[in-house]
């Protein structure tokens, strides 16, 4: 009976064994979602809500992350001076990837476009200066489809710069236009690219 008795103990062990591991990976996995939702709670405090009105533009966004962080990026801004009025920023883009890292790097250029956009309101200042910071920052499997435009009501022009976006479209007297002029590459590839803005006729009740 010894030999029966070793290979029940063994299983016993190693059941046992078995079950301490499944415990620590279950705690690893519920310390895993505790973090990525906090990191998620921080990305939905830069972004602004679903919908609104800035600067006497109305707005509307959904964003459907694919895990808890997502990559997407998108902000409006009231960038009026004093005493003067209608204009505002607008940008949107998609980081490579997935998960965390896509979400560090979407906080980082959404901090760094909203500041000098803020600071400038010059779509072609604001994506030449974070190009060139997250091209020297980031990993190089890492880069931003970027579209960063600035809307002057008064003017009723739309400034832009397309970083390697491309899906846009102009939409007057209920007709789309899709945008043909090809933009620069995407951001964070190389530091020296330089970005040209094209300036566009927007008036009242087009959209974007």
């Amino acid at each position: 009976d010894a030999s029966g008795f070793c290979v029940a103990l063994a299983r016993i062990c190693g059941l046992a064994m078995s079950n301490l591991v499944r415990r620590d990976l279950e705690k690893r996995q519920a310390d895993m979602m505790v973090q990525l939702g906090a990191a998620r709670e921080a990305q939905q405090v830069i972004l602004p809500p679903e919908q609104g009105e800035v600067g006497g533009m109305c707005y509307a966004l959904r964003m459907r992350p694919g895990m808890f962080v997502a990559g997407d990026m998108f902000d409006i801004i009231d960038v009026r001076e004093e005493g003067g009025g209608g204009r505002v920023a607008v940008f949107l883009g998609d980081v490579t990837g997935e998960g965390i890292g896509a979400g560090i790097l979407m906080a980082s250029g959404q901090s760094h476009l909203h500041a000098l956009l803020q600071q400038h309101a010059d779509p072609e200042i604001a994506v030449n200066a974070v190009n060139k910071y997250l091209a020297e920052h980031s990993p190089p499997d890492r880069f931003i489809s970027l579209w960063v435009g600035l809307f002057d009501r008064g003017e009723g022009t739309l400034t832009y710069v397309d970083a390697g976006h491309g899906h846009w479209t102009l939409v007057r007297d209920g007709k789309a236009t899709k945008q043909t002029v090809r933009g620069g590459i995407p951001a964070a590839i190389d530091p020296g690219v330089t970005y040209q803005a094209r300036t566009i006729p927007f008036g009242e009740g087009d959209r974007l």
